[in-house]
């Protein structure tokens, strides 16, 4: 296994970082969802859901994650030199530490916690500015699948390629791809080159249409072109973090996370992420 040093490869840090900040943008998230809606199957322990709690932080309007109790959770991911400053900065301003993470291909730490009030939140993000400032707190958002996953075959048409399918890879490439479920039986991935694993458990995984139509715009194998990737000939290792419950899916920032450790603990360097949130 490779060591990971993230101040020599500083992206995979922009990477994790960019998961905690996007997201924690209230015109951002405003700007793609309606009004909150339900969602479950998250860690044990805890649930998915949008609503809005009692004694708890106000997050922006879009699904997240909460505790066992209903208050929301919130996720910092930092270098682990920073865990310790991160976990006094939360309790000294009445915030709870539920659980950490260790992402140890990537030298980071999850750190996930919950808070009495808007105003306690608020101080753990300034004292976690002042003394863990490679870190940064925000709403353990829910992800989304970025589209639907219907019969629609017009990827090529969008990009210009006449011929979808007839560029072949000439040397060994491996895409990681975090997304849901995917069906390697699927006629289109059935000669293609896929691993796949689930960071989910049995009972909480979704549908694998939308998975695997990603898995076949990558890798897919097809004589006729349709369903033939744009990356034909590349190893594809696809790490499902979506679950599932009252039929609405969704992935959090730490479950995320947790499947580019995985994938950058294999030695791989390019993930596709298909998602919106």
């Amino acid at each position: 296994m490779p060591r990971t040093d993230v101040r020599r490869r500083p992206w995979l840090a922009r990477l994790i970082a960019g998961l905690v900040l996007v997201l924690g943008l209230p015109g951002a998230s405003l700007a793609q969802y309606g009004p909150p809606s339900p969602i479950g199957g998250g860690l044990a322990g805890s649930s998915e859901i949008a609503s809005f709690g009692d004694g708890s932080a106000e997050p922006p309007a879009t699904r997240v994650q909460t505790a066992g109790g209903g208050a929301y959770e919130y996720v910092v991911v930092g270098p682990q030199g920073d865990s310790d400053a991160v976990r006094r900065a939360i309790e000294a301003a009445g915030g709870t530490v539920l659980r950490t993470g260790t992402l140890s291909a990537l030298g980071e730490v999850t750190t996930v916690s919950t808070f009495p009030s808007q105003a306690s939140y608020d101080r753990a993000r300034a004292l976690i500015a002042q003394q863990a400032p490679r870190s940064s707190l925000a709403p353990q958002h829910l992800y989304r699948f970025a589209a639907g996953a219907g019969p629609r075959l017009y990827a090529p048409g969008l990009i210009g390629d006449p011929a979808p399918g007839r560029c072949r890879l000439t040397r060994p490439v491996t895409i990681g791809m975090i997304d849901g479920p995917v069906n390697p039986d699927h006629p289109a991935l059935r000669r293609a080159d896929v691993t796949y694993e689930t960071l989910v458990p049995g009972t909480l995984v979704p549908g694998a249409d939308h998975g695997t139509a990603v898995a076949a715009l990558l890798v897919g194998e097809d004589d006729s072109g349709a369903l033939a990737g744009f990356a034909r000939g590349a190893r594809l290792y696809a790490v499902s973090v979506f679950s599932e419950r009252d039929d609405l899916e969704g992935a959090s920032v730490e479950r995320v996370a947790q499947g580019i450790d995985r994938l950058v603990a294999h030695g791989i360097r390019l993930i596709n992420l298909s998602l919106a949130g």
